[in-house]
């Protein structure tokens, strides 16, 4: 038996002992002997007890710096909201639209993780959801259009990760909404995230119109393909891009980011592979 208990010292002080007990028995289950110890465990319970507050102290610490992240980005998000207001040509009011979704998948990282119980790391099955939504809800046209469908297996990532890969469904969602189904064209598109021990695959597909058959991802001069190129770079990933029917790409990445993956001012293209692209019309994946 083992059991810990406070005891007041003959001086009146509080410690705290562990006493230990065992017990022999003979074959008929009457006692034979019993022997014990007494130890005096202060020390050890009183380092715990600094341990516990000091890690208490620095998740406190740590979920406010989310939470002011979190204010600070939707401040930006708000100046580049009003200053869209002042700005009457449509290819500029589009950019600063695509800036606020970029920044709302950063928003909501932060948020996800302020309220979280685990600061290290990010519901991702969750956060891909709340993504969509917020993204498809900030475009009426789209949400009455194209259906979303979301395939996501229950997956835990650290920020490292869930950022850059949430920024890129956000970009590749864009383009769906953007160029995927022109002329009022309905259609579907899909958000699938599957996770094994070798690592995770996200896909995200439409069956819109497809690729242009020009379109080559290493050397598009599109802003949004340069983004996605950079944060699976920064993953650690490799993209595939295939468009026989409407588009697909699929990043796979580790689940943990390669150390010093972080991409350069000018990085060079991740490994992508795309399939022929000679019968493909109109969709140019470009956010910028």
């Amino acid at each position: 038996l083992k059991s810990e208990k406070i005891t007041r010292h003959h001086l009146g002080r509080e410690k705290f002992v562990e006493e230990r007990c065992e017990t022999d028995f003979a074959p008929d289950g009457t006692p034979l002997r019993s022997r014990g110890t007494v130890q005096d465990v202060t020390g050890r319970v009183l380092a715990e007890g600094v341990i516990q507050r000091s890690l208490h102290e620095k998740e406190t610490l740590l979920r406010e710096i989310h939470h002011r992240v979190k204010n600070n980005l939707q401040i930006i998000s708000s100046l580049l909201y009003f200053q869209a207001k002042k700005v009457q040509d449509a290819q500029a009011i589009a950019g600063f639209g695509e800036a606020r979704e970029r920044l709302r998948s950063m928003i909501l990282v932060h948020e996800k993780l302020y309220n979280s119980s685990d600061l290290s790391q990010v519901d991702f099955a969750d956060y891909v959801r709340s993504l969509v939504d917020q993204l498809v809800h900030s475009s009426a046209d789209a949400s009455r259009r194209i259906r979303f469908n979301v395939e996501v297996a229950p997956l835990a990532l650290p920020i490292a990760a869930a950022l850059p890969c949430g920024m890129i469904i956000v970009e590749l969602l864009t383009n769906i909404i953007k160029y995927a189904f022109p002329d009022g064209r309905t259609g579907e598109a899909l958000v699938r995230l599957t996770a094994a021990e070798a690592g995770v695959s996200l896909v995200v597909s439409d069956n819109g119109a497809g690729l242009p058959a020009d379109f080559d991802p290493e050397t598009t001069r599109s802003f949004g393909w340069q983004l996605i190129r950079n944060l699976t770079m920064q993953l650690g990933g490799t993209t595939l891009i295939e468009g026989e029917a409407g588009t697909c790409v699929t990043v796979s990445f580790p689940r943990q980011p390669m150390p010093g993956s972080s991409p350069p001012m000018n990085p060079t293209p991740v490994p992508s592979v795309a399939a022929p692209v000679s019968a493909r019309p109109g969709f140019l994946p470009e956010t910028g």
